[in-house]
Order: structure tokens, then C-alpha cells, then sequence
């Protein structure tokens, strides 16, 4: 056998070699549930949660139907997952070995989800087909833009996070068990947020990239998309608590919301780790949806 020098490097694994490899750590139960059902996204879970809550919070009638339709959206949001997965093996964007165990969990999951809106039909929340439309129209399109390699886009998310934000009006009317128009208005002043949310994040995980603190004026520059987003929709909300549409304290609480913007594009977080950004906007989006819904209560 000719010996190894130091020197020499190893080998790479063949792609058979490799995809068997990959194979057998997704047959474990951990990996399994790590890559064909848990969404990557970890951002997204506040996207769904702070709307329901928002919903809830602002019905302040809670009952069993209400927990059945938290299990409901979480499920139908971990759906999505295996359903892209099973999309890119099957369009050649991952190795065809995924498309069983995706099909799996996209039953294991779907299966679920069907019986617990079975549930909900049978009490009578018969309204809630009407949100299934848009949302499986979204999600159609995001499935196309999947096969066409395009689905990583901010218009994408912010369209998405409209799509989640339908949770708001769905705890509402579950709540109190009628499809009312301030239901919608959930829904608008979630989305509003979640959109300027969103652009704010992807400016944080901008500025962590950076290699030295950057000017004042580069600051502001950077931050002027997040400003345009949280601007207008101070001044859409003030809008309509003036025709009293929603409560008169609603564009303050944007306003705070703001503030807290204001404070990241000024003090960019160079260096900081992704989990740290996650978690100071998930404690800023609690703290947003609390006090508006407190706001619809007063």
C-alpha cells in the first residue's frame, strides 16, 4: 500500500457516496423531522403567531375551537415545508431519494390538518374556506416560483407574510363566531407590521455582514426602505383612527414600533449573530401585537 503523505488531501466522496450518506441520516428520526418537516425559516413562526395572537387577544373569548385552529395553522404552516421539498425533488432541484420521505411527511402532515379542520367545519366556522383561497393561490405561486428557482425575493416574503397574517382575522371570527369586518382590519394592521418587519430584519442581517461600523449618512441611507415602510404605515393607520376605523391609539403603537427601527438603523448590529437578531425582533413583535390588541379592548 503506497503511504499517505501529509500533505495530500483527501478524497472528496463521489455524489453516489454522498446521497447515500444524506440518505441514511434523513432515516433517523431526528434528521427526518429536521429536514422534511421543521421550515427552515425561523422567522416565519412569529409571521403566523403574532397575527393569531393579535386575533385573540383583541376577541378576548377564548374556547376550545380557538386551540383547534392554533394546532390547524401550525400544522398547515409545517405542511409547507415537505410540499416545497417534494416540489424541487420532483422538478430536479433536489435528489430524487427526497421524494419519499417528503411524500410521507406531506401526508403525515396534510392527513392532520384535514381532520382538525374537519373539526372546525362541524362546529360551524364554515368561514374559513373563505381565507383558504388566497392563501392557496399564494402558495401556488410560490410553488411555481420554486420550480423556476426564483422563490428567494423580499417580494416574496412580504407577499407571504400577508398570506400568514390571515391568522388575525381567523382567531378573531373563531373567537367570537362571526365574520366581521374588524376582522379585516386585523388583518391589514398585521400585514402593515409584518411588512416593515421584515424589511428591517433583512437590513439588520445586512449590517451584521459588515466589516466596520459605517457612517451616519450611511446609516440612513441603508435604513431608508425600512423608514418608507413604517412611515406610511404610521400614517395609513393615523388615517384611519381618524375616520375611526380602528382604535385612535393604533398609529402610536406603530409609531413605538418605529422607534424601535429608528434604533437599529442608527446602531447597526456589526458582528452579531443571526439568533440575536431573532430574538430581539420576536420580543419587539410581542410586545407590538400585545398592545395593539389591548388597544381594540379599551
Amino acid at each position: 500500500m503506497q503511504p499517505v503523505s501529509p500533505l495530500t488531501k483527501p478524497r472528496a466522496p463521489t455524489s453516489e457516496t454522498a446521497k447515500a450518506t444524506n440518505k441514511k441520516r434523513a432515516q433517523t428520526p431526528g434528521k427526518f423531522f429536521k429536514i422534511y418537516v421543521l421550515p427552515p425559516e425561523h422567522g416565519g413562526w412569529f409571521l403566523l403567531l403574532g397575527p393569531f395572537l393579535l386575533g385573540a387577544l383583541t376577541a378576548a373569548q377564548p374556547h376550545a375551537a380557538l386551540f383547534v385552529l392554533l394546532l390547524f395553522s401550525l400544522i398547515t404552516y409545517i405542511a409547507r415545508q415537505p410540499l416545497t421539498l417534494l416540489v424541487k425533488a420532483l422538478s430536479g432541484r433536489r435528489a430524487k431519494s427526497d421524494v419519499r420521505p417528503a411524500l410521507l411527511a406531506l401526508i403525515g402532515t396534510g392527513a392532520l390538518a384535514a381532520l382538525l379542520l374537519g373539526i372546525l367545519l362541524w362546529r360551524g366556522y364554515t368561514f374559513l374556506l373563505w381565507l383558504g383561497i388566497p392563501a392557496a393561490l399564494v402558495m401556488a405561486w410560490q410553488l411555481w416560483l420554486v420550480v423556476q428557482r426564483e422563490e428567494r425575493q423580499l417580494g416574496i416574503e412580504l407577499v407571504g407574510a400577508g398570506m400568514l397574517a390571515l391568522a388575525a382575522p381567523a382567531a378573531y371570527w373563531v373567537s367570537v363566531d362571526a365574520m366581521t369586518p374588524t376582522g379585516w382590519w386585523l388583518w391589514l394592521l398585521a400585514w402593515l407590521y409584518a411588512a416593515s418587519a421584515i424589511v428591517y430584519v433583512y437590513l439588520r442581517l445586512k449590517q451584521r455582514r459588515l466589516k466596520e461600523m459605517p457612517s451616519r449618512a450611511e446609516q440612513w441611507r441603508a435604513g431608508r426602505r425600512t423608514l418608507l415602510y413604517i412611515g406610511t404605515a404610521i400614517l395609513f393607520t393615523a388615517a384611519l383612527a381618524f375616520g375611526q376605523w380602528v382604535p385612535a391609539l393604533t398609529p402610536f403603537i406603530f409609531a413605538l414600533a418605529g422607534a424601535h427601527f429608528v434604533y437599529g438603523i442608527t446602531h447597526p448590529c456589526v458582528g452579531v449573530k443571526p439568533v440575536r437578531i431573532g430574538l430581539e425582533q420576536s420580543f419587539a413583535a410581542l410586545l407590538f401585537y400585545v398592545l395593539l390588541g389591548a388597544a381594540f379592548l379599551i
